[in-house]
């Protein structure tokens, strides 16, 4: 697993993505440094490329992580709706679209995406 996150001043957002397998830990990781970059860049809009990962995480880890991403922010200080988030993925991954409706649920401002152009429009709007 390998993942990069930038911010991106043109966009205004912070872009991550990720490739090859990622574990629970891997992707708390990954959602920690996103959340660190956030608050240093002063910026709550993210782009996430989960197209190119293939998670290894059960249902109930998944129901977990939306209360695990709101513990992260905390832990900077931050408040989960502050945030806007949008996730692209390639369409078999169904445990994102699960995320998803947990997320949106506990009243995370999260969505999901096939198309990472349309994902920009949506953080921009």
């Amino acid at each position: 697993m390998t993942y990069s996150i930038d911010y991106d001043a043109v966009e205004n957002m912070v872009m991550a993505g990720i490739t090859g397998k990622a574990d629970l830990a891997e992707i708390r990781e990954f959602a920690v440094n996103i959340i660190r970059t956030a608050k240093r860049e002063n910026c709550f809009r993210i782009l996430t490329d989960l197209s190119k990962v293939e998670l290894n995480v059960t249902v109930m880890q998944t129901f977990n992580l939306p209360q695990d991403i709101v513990e992260f922010a905390a832990a900077e200080g931050l408040e989960i709706h502050a945030f806007k988030r949008a996730f692209v993925a390639s369409e078999n991954q169904d445990v994102l679209d699960f995320y998803e409706t947990v997320a949106r649920n506990r009243s995370h401002h999260v969505r999901l995406f096939h198309d990472i152009e349309e994902a920009k429009t949506w953080l921009k709007g």
